[in-house]
């Protein structure tokens, strides 16, 4: 239920008081932010959603292979790729050639090489990737707890559209990640331009970008923003190693990578660390994606680049070019991934330090206008006390008849040095 106060007509009230009533009422429904714990089911929706991309990863399930007879690979190739990831897929040699054998079939799977929409040095693909990891990795980690701030967008004709650029981020990434994932993992041997991919996921991100920036993606952008600092952050520590953190065991890889993730959601469901986690999940965003705008600058593909794809490919199509290549990190990619996880707190303590303010706009209240109201005609709210009230506001509750509007007001304080809030950072 609603508990906000609903607008009154200027006609029944003194014009000050009604101007001062409605200014309270556009407040507190466009600038304050719920809290997740009350909307919980939006919240839920979102955390399962993100939640099954790591199980799109096992299209295959894992099952006994029948017996073959060892055969001796050649020279180049590690001898225990079996072991990397346990996978229903048999690699054989049959003359000097590598083969890929799907036992649930028996039929040899064509290979090509598992470059998913990364391109090849510094092709279209390769400079649209560059060009988005830095247009989206800056502004987020030097400015992201600024754009959580509704900021008013001109669309012409008078009209203008409150904007949140960062929760936009939040949707946009989890809707990418799901997507890319879902589509190198089901694409068919037959060969797709890497440009096309990179422009398909990008789609993925733009349109849930547009969405998240309006008020209907407030809530699904601060989740998202949290638990996709988090997983920004399990994914730098589990490919920092050669063939991942654990070696031989993708699952356990991703049991990190979930539960760093789930880290990063919780403290945004609560009032009271709300604040340093949205600071944690912009700043292990932008940090993450600097990190791989630079690294794909300096070591191309072979760098975050193959990491991410050894993570998350597992096409059978792509056996050869990810599981049994492997993956193993320059020094240089090493070394981006340590400082890009030792910059998410300096990042992290810059906007802290830079944007102090609370991000709720609107005029402050004045002591003639209380004085005002308090000799007006009472309106009668109900006793429950609101879900959200603008930072400095104090509520005084009454008896269940009521109280007068003159309760719903800003204690006057110097204009220089407005109080700390005590409720929440929205």
């Amino acid at each position: 239920m609603d508990h906000r106060p609903s607008p009154i007509h200027p006609s029944s009230f003194s014009n000050a008081a009604a101007q001062a009533h409605n200014n309270i009422h556009r407040a507190t429904r466009t600038n304050a932010l719920p809290s997740l714990l009350y909307t919980y089911q939006r919240t839920l929706l979102v955390v399962i959603l993100l939640a099954y991309a790591p199980l799109s990863l096992m299209a295959h399930p894992v099952i006994d292979s029948p017996d073959l007879a060892p055969t001796p690979l050649p020279p180049g190739v590690h001898t225990s790729v079996h072991t990397l990831v346990r996978r229903s897929y048999v690699v054989t040699n049959v003359s000097g050639v590598l083969h890929v054998i799907d036992p649930h079939s028996n039929t040899i799977i064509t290979q090509r090489k598992g470059t998913d929409g990364s391109g090849k040095g510094f092709d279209a693909a390769a400079i649209i990737w560059i060009a988005f990891a830095l247009a989206v990795g800056i502004p987020m980690a030097f400015a992201g707890v600024w754009g959580l701030k509704a900021h008013k967008l001109n669309i012409g004709r008078g009209r203008k559209f409150s904007v949140r650029p960062t929760t936009g981020v939040g949707v946009g990434l989890a809707v990418a990640l799901v997507g890319w994932a879902a589509l190198i993992n089901s694409l068919s041997p037959y060969p797709i331009s890497d440009a096309v991919i990179a422009i398909i996921i990008l789609c993925f991100f733009a349109v849930p970008f547009v969405l998240g920036c309006s008020s209907i993606g407030r809530i699904p952008g601060i989740a998202c923003i949290g638990i996709i600092g988090g997983f920004a952050l399990g994914m730098r520590i589990v490919i920092l190693r050669p063939n991942l953190l654990v070696q031989g065991n993708l699952g356990s890889n991703w049991a990190i990578i979930s539960i760093v993730g789930l880290a990063g959601l919780v403290p945004v469901l609560f009032h009271q660390s709300q604040r340093w986690g949205l600071l944690f999940g912009c700043s292990s965003i932008g940090s993450f994606l600097l990190a791989l705008g630079l690294d794909l600058i300096l070591k191309k593909q072979d760098g975050m680049s193959r990491g991410l794809r050894y993570l998350f490919d597992r096409n059978g199509a792509h056996y050869l070019d990810i599981v049994v290549g492997g993956y193993n990190p320059p020094r240089l990619t090493q070394i981006i991934l340590s400082v890009s996880i030792a910059l998410i707190f300096v990042f992290a303590a810059a906007q802290n330090y830079i944007f102090k303010q609370d991000f709720l706009s609107g005029s402050r209240l004045h002591s003639d206008v209380v004085d005002s109201l308090s000799t007006t005609k009472s309106l009668r709210y109900p006793r429950t006390k609101p879900m959200f009230l603008r930072l400095d506001d104090e509520w005084d509750e009454r008896p269940s008849s009521g109280i007068p509007i003159g309760a719903v007001v800003r204690t006057p304080v110097d204009a220089e040095k407005p109080p700390r809030s005590k409720l929440s950072y929205f």
